[in-house]
């Protein structure tokens, strides 16, 4: 019940607390997620396949710990068993106008039917597993406040691919910049 409460009133912060927006490493995101979940890690021998030279996007570097620590955190939890060997692929591509990261995991998958109730509040596909259920919602609401949006591909049997999409807008500070971009500018590109 407290851990309920915690997780609830830190929904609650999502979007209260602001932190000054800033050009955030997303390299460095993942290595702090990494870092901060150390032990569930080692404990499920979890080997990490990352895509290097991730873009930066202009954001709260706070919540994009929070985001990835909730997305890794759900990764280790659900795709990690004794049944699978636990390999969790964090990666981005962009997309039209957005740049959008992914975690995809090779676990035990998650029937459609619960792609949307998975990020709301409370909702827990698997109630002999720790946790709240505030985890997802938490991970949307970030979004939200964003201007981006969170999505599931998954079906059972066959992992699940948790999608991130930031917008790329050039003219405000929602915006994100990928590594090529950073380098035309800094010679002058």
């Amino acid at each position: 019940m407290q851990t309920s409460v915690s997780d609830l009133l830190e929904f609650c912060k999502v979007g209260r607390i602001k932190h000054e927006p800033q050009w955030v490493d997303m390299d460095q995101v993942i290595v702090n997620a990494q870092e901060e979940l150390d032990l569930p890690i080692r404990e499920k021998k979890a080997v990490f396949e990352i895509q290097p030279d991730m873009p930066r996007i202009y954001a709260d570097p706070n919540r994009m710990n929070e985001l990835f620590v909730n997305l890794l955190s759900n990764a280790l939890k659900y795709a990690c068993d004794d049944e699978c060997d636990c390999k969790i692929k964090i990666g981005y591509k962009q997309i039209e106008d957005e740049i959008v990261f992914y975690v995809r995991d090779f676990g035990q998958g998650i029937d459609p039917a619960y792609h949307e109730k998975i990020f709301t509040l409370f909702q827990r596909l698997d109630n002999t597993r720790s946790g709240s259920g505030v985890g997802l919602a938490i991970v949307r609401r970030i979004m939200e406040i964003h201007h981006g949006r969170v999505w599931v591909e998954s079906n059972v049997g066959q992992g699940a691919t948790f999608w991130l999409a930031f917008p790329i807008a050039a003219s405000d500070e929602s915006s994100v910049v990928t590594n090529e971009q950073e380098q035309g500018e800094s010679h002058g590109g």
